[in-house]
């Protein structure tokens, strides 16, 4: 049983510091009003939606998008922490298994699959773009990981 506990705290930890490092970097980009990102929004909601977007609307919406994928990261890095270390806080380590981090994973599935998505649709077409998505798909794999380890951890609790 130790070498199974060990096991699910080698594969938390790497799957918070992906899930961390994926919403962080895209964040610090966002927050700086990256010009692709500015351009995936635009041509996404162009082309699904049907919908113009004022670019200094896209600008702002990106740098508002970047500071909650800031937060995100910083509450999945403080959830780690408290699943990671129990000498941590009893207010980290409940953290860990509360259902804030559940639904934070769960978002991150989400948002990453749709912003790997967006390289798809952004550009109105299928292909070769879908290899973009495929490129990406460790954007919301590593977040549904930590969503099953979440979920694990909540049950044993």
């Amino acid at each position: 049983m130790a070498n199974i506990k060990k096991r699910d705290n080698s594969i938390y930890a790497l799957t918070a510091l992906g899930a961390v490092t994926v919403f962080l970097g895209h964040g610090l980009w966002a927050i700086g009003g990256k010009a692709s990102f500015v351009e995936l929004l635009s041509g996404s909601f162009e082309n699904v939606l049907g919908v113009a977007i004022d670019p200094d609307s896209a600008v702002n919406w990106v740098k508002i998008i970047g500071w909650v994928d800031i937060a995100v990261a910083i509450v999945l890095a403080l959830a780690a922490i408290g699943y990671l270390y129990k000498k941590a806080s009893p207010a980290l380590q409940n953290l860990a298994v509360s259902k804030l981090v559940l639904t934070l994973y769960a978002w991150g599935v989400i948002w990453g699959f749709l912003t790997a998505l967006s390289r798809v649709t952004a550009a109105g077409d299928f292909y070769p773009e879908i290899w973009d998505l495929v490129e990406r798909g460790p954007n919301f794999i590593i977040p549904a990981i930590g969503f099953i380890l979440t979920s694990r951890a909540r049950n044993s609790k």
